[in-house]
């Protein structure tokens, strides 16, 4: 996940320094195409690469769990790759702080086209 290194606080503004992650979003979307690409100029990712992704994911998502942080808002724009290739997990502003483990989150945050099909109940 991406590291916050520092807090600013100025009169006018909060500053937060991060990692730079300067290969930027796992995928842009395309608003002529209406889709999303991969990095660069290509259609889709190799088999290796998606594996590196899931891998750097699946890493990231077990540590946030293992601190009681559920992050609530998975989706391309929220993955960012740094200058080495790896994928970081970013965007924490809808993130859940679990302080029990019968802790169950009711309310619907995230970004819609993303839910879950069970996320997408109205009965929630």
């Amino acid at each position: 996940m991406v590291n916050l290194h520092e807090i600013i606080e100025t009169q006018k503004n909060l500053v937060m320094v991060l990692d730079y992650c300067q290969q930027g979003q796992i995928m842009d979307y395309d608003e002529d195409t209406k889709e999303f690409l991969p990095l660069g100029d290509r259609k889709y990712f190799t088999e290796v690469e998606v594996q590196r992704i899931m891998r750097d994911l699946v890493i990231g998502l077990q540590y946030c769990h293992l601190n009681n942080v559920c992050h609530r808002d998975i989706k391309p724009q929220n993955i960012l790759v740094d200058c080495n290739g790896s994928c970081k997990l970013a965007d924490f502003g809808s993130a859940s702080f679990l302080t029990a483990e019968s802790d169950q989150l009711k309310d619907q945050v995230g970004t819609m086209a993303f839910f879950s099909p069970e996320m997408c109940d109205t009965k929630i």
